[in-house]
């Protein structure tokens, strides 16, 4: 039968026809269509995912003189030539996209076989000298990592099998404007609904296209249990905590905020057997001090397969609902805004090194940096760090809630890790704003020194109001603390 010409379904067929392959012990099959799929991926410039099928293709590999066929571009040679050579081209691509974790799987792989396979003592110690510089890289240099969107597609006639009323996750570079976008190019029929989660404004016709489009962040199926991860609370490098958090994933997350008598809120709450307004962290439920009549549901999806991997488009196979607590939904609110602001610095901070870059491409960088400050410093009373020293610091909420104690102490790290920063951000944008957008420094500059000194204020305040009653926290905030020291390091 043909294969199909849209591409992330071809390399959904092309990966099932390689795994049917593998299976059956078919090598000489199987080497065809995974070298059409570490071609197709070339062709696309998806380096993350050619890198995964070049390792999918040496895996298959063994390290006899045997010569192998011409394939593609692949000449005829040694079984050993080519394995070297898949493995050794992988590494390079990696390399290039800064996943230096992978690279330094691939030197133990390569390193194994000169162990036990061709005990080339020499070679085995240069190659070990690689992995370590490779692991180094880890916690000495900055990566961007990819983004990721979920994308819902609704109507039971409008779309084909592949996707109709399934979901989605995609690995991107692009921006989310760009990627909704690049995504109406595709289906330009539809109506792409933006950050609706898998909830759509449904007008009831089933022929009519609908893609929602959500921005995810990444998780962990020990945040999905409702866990802590062993990273989050130790004083390891924060740029290898980040990588542990950006590879081997396939949980993801978003939040929505809903009326308080939302359907999805009432079902949520009668799973808690309760009529009253957010989770606490010990099952007591309290009001919204900011929005009262809101409460936020936290999403987790789950997917078929753990990215990064030979695929950009992961199909969703789960989803679990979790109903946050204000205190809860304002940690979460918090980690993902710094989250941004420090990819967003990494990018415009990277630029300046490539070559590749354009001036249109700073432009957008410094255009995308710039809205994540000036959204995050200028705010109202209400908005952001203020309107949570306000409702947590400032108010008696630790005498009613006690047992929020310690998610009080994580807030208060990344209040902390938030005003870092915005400082270091704000500085890079300085660089490079021009003088046309030097006013709007200068003031953010202002704004920023204030938010800066509430911050410390509210926090010791807070500390000198508590922390004699809670000695047991102490020791987590100096951990806390220096965790929140090594998290804002990356290339200026």
């Amino acid at each position: 039968s043909r294969l199909p010409t849209n591409e992330d379904r071809l390399v959904d067929v092309l990966l099932s026809i390689i795994v049917s392959f593998q299976t059956t012990g078919n090598k000489a099959l199987f080497e065809i269509y995974a070298n059409t799929l570490r071609e197709l991926h070339e062709s696309m410039r998806n380096f993350l995912e050619l890198g995964y099928s070049l390792m999918l293709h040496a895996d298959s590999l063994g390290w006899s003189n045997k010569t192998l066929k011409v394939i593609g571009s692949l000449p005829s040679e040694t079984e050993t030539t080519r394995h070297f050579g898949l493995l050794q081209k992988a590494k390079d691509i990696f390399s290039g996209v800064g996943f230096y974790g992978k690279c330094a799987e691939i030197s133990g792989k390569l390193a194994e076989s000169q162990r036990t396979t061709f005990y080339n003592i020499p070679a085995l110690c240069d190659e070990l000298k690689l992995q370590a510089q490779y692991y180094k890289n880890i916690i000495q240099a900055d990566t961007i990592y990819p983004k990721y969107y979920l994308a819902s597609y609704s109507g039971s006639t409008a779309f084909n099998e592949e996707v109709k009323n399934r979901s989605f996750i995609y690995r991107s570079w692009l921006s989310y404007r760009e990627f909704c976008k690049k995504l109406q190019e595709k289906h330009p029929r539809a109506k792409i609904q933006k950050n609706t989660g898998d909830k759509f404004k449904d007008s009831g016709n089933q022929t009519e296209q609908m893609v929602g489009v959500t921005t995810v962040f990444t998780s962990s199926l020990q945040k999905v249990e409702g866990k802590q991860d062993s990273w989050d609370t130790s004083e390891m490098n924060e740029r290898y905590k980040q990588y542990l958090k950006k590879t081997n994933v396939q949980a993801f997350t978003f939040k929505r905020t809903y009326a308080a008598n939302a359907p999805e809120v009432t079902t949520l709450m009668r799973q808690h057997g309760t009529d009253n307004m957010g989770l606490g962290d010990e099952g007591s439920f309290v009001k919204s001090t900011l929005h009262p009549n809101m409460c936020v549901v936290q999403t987790f999806v789950l997917t078929e397969e753990a990215f990064p991997c030979a695929r950009r488009r992961v199909p969703v196979v789960s989803r679990t609902n979790k109903l946050l607590s204000p205190l809860q939904a304002a940690l979460v609110s918090i980690n993902e805004k710094n989250e941004q602001i420090l990819e967003a610095t990494k990018q415009l901070a990277l630029a300046q090194f490539s070559s590749a870059e354009s001036k249109v491409g700073t432009s957008r960088l410094i255009e995308q940096l710039s809205q994540h400050l000036n959204g995050t410093i200028d705010t109202g009373a209400q908005e952001g760090i203020r309107g949570y020293i306000r409702s947590f610091l400032e108010s008696d909420y630790l005498d009613k809630q006690p047992a929020d104690g310690k998610t009080i102490v994580e807030l208060k790290v990344q209040m902390k890790t938030q005003t870092k920063l915005l400082d270091k951000g704000l500085a890079l944008f300085g660089e490079h704003c021009g003088e046309q957008l030097k006013p709007m420094h200068n003031h953010l500059l202002v704004m920023l020194a204030k938010l800066t000194k509430d911050v410390a204020v509210a926090i010791h305040s807070s500390d000198k109001r508590y922390l004699p009653r809670r000695q047991n926290t102490a020791s987590l905030a100096a951990s806390s603390a220096s965790i929140m020291r090594s998290s804002v390091s990356f290339v200026t």
